[in-house]
């Protein structure tokens, strides 16, 4: 069967589960009353049940098209396994905290994180792209790895400190009463958790089923002390807290796991080889420092403008976003890879790589956008548990955003595969200037609406920009689908290749 009818499979799918669910109703959605936890549960073995099915259309679909190895096929099938939890996660978290904190807190608890996520970004400075390099290329010198594990975590460890006291500030400006710094100050436990895992290590040593097995832990850690511990509104003071405990046990199981496996014991370094690691990760960190800013700043530049009960209705529709963006995060990690071994054969190739695998996917991501768009209403009385217009016309604008992601993916891909790094760079800067600054007019003007704006234009901008930077740097993209440009085995000329 072929490729091109897997968005129609996984729509037989989809649309004789969502009709039978007894809130899915002709006279459309009623109110869901306002339960506790129990009533997600029965749920729970529904929607694995359905993943499940999607998964296997999906694999099978893979497999009788031909087009893809099975590496590509295993790859695809393992990090959507490990994403499932990730897809799982704010399925279910996310309509109990509504329900119990109430949308003004959970509004604030979405600010909050945003506003945490630079900080993690800050303590990360890049060395999960730095420190998996050298530890890669000194997997053989076990000084030399020690010594990278040593010098990566002391600098973490600079940079909790001193990120600590300019979120200590920041919250003191920010907030207004006791309790609300409180809750600030909690969250950073977060960030504290964060610079205790080794994921960059791990990275390095390519066993990545440690990052796996950790990731889940934190989640189902989080998932368990929440539903223990938050049971009515005055309660959401703790859910970053719990949020934090569930990043903290996961970077103590990092370290056991790098001091039994690698047998790596940590100890401070010198003060030099500190500022060495600063000034190496410097140009990593501004370029993931950027990514952070035009994906993050959307809910902190709104919380700035709106009522926390803005912020969190927002945040619900980009809540729901976010879960269909993670296939497209499984598919680009899966055939990456892929990517990188055809630029280094024919034009040709790619071109029906593209044409067969990639036009076909991003057609089974439009039907998720329409289904989206059409059940927005359902969708929110899932995770708000009764009708609310402003949610449903936020998420209806956001449900065009995956698909303008996936058209970008092609040509993202080819820049980083053809090493034009530093144009890529570019065009994300580029981006999270631009969305601050539509942020910043449109979100002062029209809130949440406004804010949704901004996200599609910034990703409109950030698609467009990918395309000329790549057709500027290696004129080879648009011809791919003109047979005349080149012949059947024109290989990629140098000054294309990867440099």
């Amino acid at each position: 069967m072929c490729l091109a009818i897997l968005p129609f499979k996984c729509s037989q799918i989809l649309f004789p589960y969502l009709f039978t669910r007894r809130w899915f109703k002709a006279k459309g959605p009623k109110r869901v009353s306002n339960q506790n936890l129990r009533n997600f549960i029965p749920l729970l073995p529904n929607a694995i049940t359905l993943i499940r099915k999607i998964k296997t259309a999906i694999q099978q679909q893979l497999l009788n098209s031909g087009l893809l190895k099975n590496r590509i096929v295993k790859n695809f099938v393992s990090l959507g396994s490990i994403q499932v939890l990730n897809f799982l996660f704010p399925l279910f978290l996310t309509p109990y905290l509504v329900r119990v904190v109430g949308i003004n807190h959970f509004g604030l608890i979405s600010f909050s994180q945003a506003l945490i996520t630079y900080f993690v970004t800050l303590n990360d400075y890049g060395f999960n792209l730095s420190t998996t390099r050298e530890i890669t290329l000194n997997k053989g010198n076990r000084s030399k790895i020690v010594q990278i594990y040593c010098d990566t975590l002391s600098t973490k460890a600079f940079l909790l400190g001193a990120g600590f006291l300019l979120f200590l500030a920041l919250v003191l400006l920010l907030s207004k009463h006791s309790e609300t710094v409180y809750f600030y100050l909690l969250s950073y436990s977060m960030v504290v958790g964060q610079s205790l895992f080794s994921v960059w290590l791990f990275q390095g040593m390519e066993e990545m089923k440690y990052i796996s097995f950790i990731n889940a832990l934190s989640k189902v850690v989080t998932l368990v002390l929440i539903l223990l511990l938050v049971k009515e509104q005055q309660d959401y003071v703790y859910v970053n807290l719990l949020y934090g405990c569930g990043f903290i046990v996961a970077g103590i199981a990092s370290l056991v796991v790098a001091q039994r496996r690698y047998h790596l014991t940590f100890r401070f370094s010198k003060w030099a080889n500190i500022v060495f690691q600063l000034k190496e990760g410097w140009h990593i960190f501004i370029s993931n420092f950027s990514v952070t800013l035009y994906i993050k700043s959307n809910i902190v530049i709104l919380g700035l403008f709106a009522s926390k009960e803005i912020v969190g209705f927002y945040s619900i529709a980009e809540s729901v976003i976010n879960i269909v963006r993670q296939v497209l995060v499984v598919y680009f990690q899966a055939i990456y890879p892929h990517i990188c071994r055809l630029v280094l054969q024919v034009k040709a190739d790619i071109r029906a790589f593209i044409r067969k695998v990639h036009i076909p996917f991003s057609l089974m991501v439009l039907v998720g956008c329409v289904m989206v768009f059409a059940l927005s209403e359902y969708i929110t009385l899932f995770f708000v548990g009764y009708p609310q217009a402003k949610v449903t016309t936020v998420l209806k604008v956001l449900s065009i955003v995956p698909f303008i992601v996936v058209l970008n993916i092609p040509a993202n891909q080819l820049l980083l595969a053809l090493n034009h790094k530093k144009a890529y760079s570019r065009i994300l800067m580029a981006g999270s200037v631009l969305n601050l600054l539509l942020n910043l007019a449109l979100s002062y003007y029209f809130l949440a609406i406004g804010t949704a704006v901004s996200v599609i234009l910034t990703e409109l901008f950030i698609t467009v920009g990918l395309y000329v930077m790549l057709e500027k740097n290696s004129p080879t993209f648009t011809r791919l689908f003109n047979s005349t440009a080149f012949g059947k085995g024109t290989p990629f000329s140098k000054k294309e290749g990867l440099r």
